[in-house]
């Protein structure tokens, strides 16, 4: 078995990297998009059914999870933002600007201006 292990590993690490090289076509971007007064930094990987994630916070982004979800990306549209002041999305908000309505809000904002549809939600704490 100490023989194989070396092709073992090899082929685990080729299969993984052809997965993710499969995965980067027209459709993945991650950029600044304007909504509800603020720029939310989006991130969307894959093809298939849309899943919105949400990150855990205060103050986290979508970065900490992103290795764990890459794998669903073969499946599914994986679109990731980092949450209004958070993350890579504009922090230039008052205290105001937080609240469970507005990221209800701003989850809205982001589907119909990615023309979603019908989205999965995946909360990751």
């Amino acid at each position: 078995m100490k023989n194989y292990l070396p092709a073992i590993l090899f082929l685990i690490l080729f299969i993984t990297g052809f997965r993710c090289a499969k995965n980067n076509n027209e459709e993945n971007f991650e950029k600044l998009i304007p909504v509800n007064k603020t720029e939310l930094f989006v991130k969307v990987v894959g093809e298939g059914e849309p899943m919105v994630v949400l990150h855990g916070g205060p103050g986290l982004s979508h970065d900490y999870f992103l290795p764990h979800l890459y794998p669903l990306a073969e499946e599914i549209k994986l679109v990731l933002f980092d949450q209004r002041g958070m993350g890579r999305s504009s922090v230039d908000l008052d205290s105001v600007s937080f609240s469970l309505d507005l990221l209800v809000e701003d989850i809205e904002a982001l589907r119909k201006e990615l023309d979603l549809g019908k989205i999965h939600l995946l909360e990751v704490i």
